[in-house]
């Protein structure tokens, strides 16, 4: 009636962590499910040489506005930018890689795709 009956009888203490692994995948290898890709729309500004493909850096400055660059040049700047690409940005640090997904360069706007 002791210390062996107390333990036959209780239910068995599994960690927390030990259920967390339980709901993980069970191969470390397995792909990813693939982030949607969304398309924003861009101003120019000055003379900025892009191309279908170049690849660009989405930024969001101290003050609140999200431009876009190319190396170390601005090239770009988004107006009125959606909600989920504001909160990509937050949460890597406010920089997101991007790439010219089309370019109007006699319109002054390029289409920038990034992946969130």
């Amino acid at each position: 009636m002791g210390v062996d009956f107390l333990r036959n009888k209780r239910q068995p203490h599994k960690k927390a962590w030990n259920l967390q692994m339980l709901r993980k995948t069970d191969d470390l290898f397995a792909d990813e499910p693939k982030r949607p890709n969304r398309v924003f729309r861009s101003t120019l500004q000055g003379s900025a040489n892009l191309c279908n493909g170049s690849e660009v850096l989405i930024r969001r400055l101290s003050d609140g506005n999200v431009v876009i660059s190319q190396d170390v040049s601005l090239v770009g700047g988004i107006d009125r930018p959606a909600s989920d690409l504001l909160r990509a940005l937050d949460t890597h640090n406010g920089i997101l890689a991007g790439r010219v997904y089309e370019c109007f360069a006699d319109l002054g706007i390029v289409d920038i795709e990034a992946e969130l």
